[in-house]
């Protein structure tokens, strides 16, 4: 097992030893204070130290990374946001450095976070290791898209789920009515750092949710779409009350999220999505649209998000019906057709 061993870490932070270590992917936890290692998966200690995690731990990150910070573990630090998406590349003992593209967490619930979880994707990968994300109950992932006047064109129907207004009605409004007052400020920030650095970015916020009373989510800005300066959102619920998620646990689900969040965003240009349709869809169903249209089939689409094939199934007949088709044939053609 590598890392360090859990009597050895800071109280504060031994409870997440076990998370990096049950994944078989490039995942670190990184003290905020220094930058330094506290914690790396057995798959880090094979790519940069000869087999050695335990080697890594106490060692700057930023010694096994080719370009210099980009100075959003600082920003963490400061507690200015909660996570963010970077490319880098790791530098390795012999060869090539390897380009790489990662999420990156605050842990625990103290603000300004110490610690923050770090999980890569190698890039040139054949097989690019998804982050996991038990096939559990879920509160709802909303997804949208805003222009530069930061109106919300297109959101999915999640929305009056989590925020008790349907997603027709929030069609043309300003996208920060849906934040409590408190955290304007926060989502702001969010924006501006993606639509800059044209990276993902999330920071804690809360939106209005049914009467009133405020959610905590996870704010996801995704960087530019096309046209700019156009730019994808997500609202995930920070704390999903369907579920009982051990703490220690939290932050890698709210990664997997965010990675689902992004990987569906990165799909967009290869869809032709008329708002009123959206507004239509979930973030599942559009989910599965998607791949869909990328050719998979209803085994592979059940396998990679971690379904029953019944269960997409279902999903395609709901599809169907809100995009008026009767066959996949007829959803690829209105999903995929050029725009003219």
């Amino acid at each position: 097992m590598g890392g360090r061993n859990a009597d050895a870490m800071p109280p504060e932070a031994a409870g997440w030893l076990s998370l990096v270590m049950q994944t078989d992917g490039l995942a670190l936890i990184i003290d905020l204070k220094d930058l330094t290692i506290v914690a790396a998966s057995e798959a880090v200690g094979s790519l940069l130290a000869d087999g050695r995690s335990e080697s890594l731990v106490g060692a700057a990150v930023y010694n096994f990374m080719a370009q210099p910070p980009s100075g959003g573990l600082g920003m963490m630090a400061r507690g200015v946001i909660d996570g963010y998406e970077a490319a880098n590349a790791l530098v390795r003992p012999a060869g090539e450095p390897r380009p790489v593209k990662g999420w990156m967490r605050a842990i625990g619930v103290q603000r300004p976070a110490r610690y923050a979880l770090m999980v890569l994707r190698v890039e040139d990968d054949a097989k690019p290791q998804a982050l996991p994300d038990p096939a559990a109950p879920e509160a709802p992932i909303v997804l949208g898209v805003g222009n530069r006047n930061l109106t919300v064109t297109h959101i999915t129907a999640d929305v009056e789920k989590l925020c008790g207004v349907s997603a027709d009605e929030l069609l043309g409004s300003q996208l920060l009515s849906l934040f409590t007052e408190d955290t304007v400020p926060s989502a702001l920030w969010v924006l501006a750092q993606a639509l800059q650095t044209r990276t993902g970015t999330s920071g804690v916020a809360s939106v209005v949710g049914t009467g009133g009373v405020p959610v905590p989510i996870d704010f996801l800005v995704c960087g530019s779409l096309r046209p700019s300066p156009d730019f994808g959102f997500a609202l995930i619920p920070a704390t999903d009350p369907l579920l009982r998620v051990p703490p220690d646990q939290q932050a890698m689900r709210s990664l997997a999220r965010a990675d689902r969040a992004v990987a569906l965003y990165r799909r967009f240009p290869e869809m032709v999505l008329d708002p009123t349709l959206m507004s239509r869809l979930t973030f599942r169903e559009l989910e599965i649209a998607s791949l869909l249209l990328r050719g998979r089939r209803t085994p592979a689409i059940a396998r990679s998000l971690h379904l029953s094939q019944s269960t997409v199934r279902n999903h395609l007949s709901s599809i169907f019906a809100k995009a008026g088709v009767h066959s996949q044939q007829e959803l690829l053609d209105v999903l995929g057709r050029k725009a003219s």
